[in-house]
């Protein structure tokens, strides 16, 4: 969708990982039992896990199969890495030595092409076997970063891309995942620019941010974007974590990325996606 483009509603999927997969998908499981039409909305903006929360969302599948591929555990996964803190450490030295936002993304992109355990195809081989989507959803919009460039993409069904790639590079996490290759160029996660990529809802009359509100700096930052949507028309409303998630989170040992903390986080943020319901269908309708 043409960002210039006036239209009624957008959602935008925040980063973080199997956190950000079970919270979203949970709340969302929750205001679509309450009777909002989430699943049909003009436009869905993913980025990392918020991706592939996404692509479950405005797929065909029902909500059965969306628990099933992206929440209840899958035998022989394991956490891509057990131990964040030296990563985010890394992440906090990219951010010091940088001068510019642009600079920032560059120096991510760097670290991003580093060698890395995995091959970038167990990454995409994970997502093609947890998530089955025939097609690219019309209204899906996937962030990630061309490494080389130093640039946020916005991939979409006119960019004819494969969608497990798309959804694979917007989750390849400097540190985490390997670089994914798309028509020759390297892509790294989209948060590597912002968590949520929000501006990319312009145009939108209402817009329903999801945040993690993990303690990660971006070079582009959420209070920005939603100043610019608020400046151009656009009524917000951001929701993050309860504190029972993010206590949840903590209880099941505090791994964001790790796949088997995804079933407990449902079941909490379904709650917290109930409590919410009724003040959010006065907002969206």
């Amino acid at each position: 969708m043409n960002k210039k483009e006036k239209f009624n509603h957008a959602i935008v999927l925040g980063g973080g990982g199997s956190l950000a997969i079970s919270w979203e998908l949970g709340y969302l499981y929750a205001l679509s039992n309450e009777g909002m039409d989430i699943r049909n909305v003009d436009l869905v903006i993913g980025t990392s896990g918020g991706a592939q929360a996404g692509t479950g969302l405005t797929s065909m599948n029902s909500w059965e199969e969306i628990y099933d591929q992206q929440i209840a555990p899958k035998s022989n996964e394991i956490p891509p890495i057990q131990d964040m803190n030296p990563v985010f450490e890394r992440y906090q030295e990219i951010e010091n030595s940088a001068n510019t936002p642009q600079e920032w993304v560059k120096n991510y992109g760097a670290y991003a092409l580093e060698e890395c355990y995995f091959d970038e195809h167990e990454h995409i081989n994970r997502l093609q076997k947890r998530i089955k989507v025939n097609d690219w959803p019309k209204n899906l919009m996937i962030t990630a970063v061309n490494t080389q460039q130093a640039e946020r993409v916005a991939f979409t069904v006119k960019s004819n891309v494969d969608l497990y790639k798309a959804m694979a590079a917007s989750g390849s996490l400097p540190g985490v995942w390997p670089a994914t290759t798309i028509n020759d160029e390297k892509y790294c996660d989209g948060g590597c620019h912002s968590m949520e990529n929000a501006d990319l809802a312009q145009g939108a009359k209402k817009v329903l941010i999801f945040a993690t509100n993990l303690p990660v700096n971006t070079p582009y930052k959420l209070e920005d974007a939603i100043t610019e949507l608020e400046n151009k028309g656009s009524e917000v409303k951001l929701i993050t974590p309860s504190k029972e998630v993010f206590a949840k989170l903590k209880e099941l040992g505090g791994n964001t990325v790790d796949p088997s903390i995804r079933p407990e986080i449902f079941e909490v943020a379904k709650i917290q996606g109930y409590n919410d319901a009724k003040k959010l269908k006065q907002f969206w309708n």
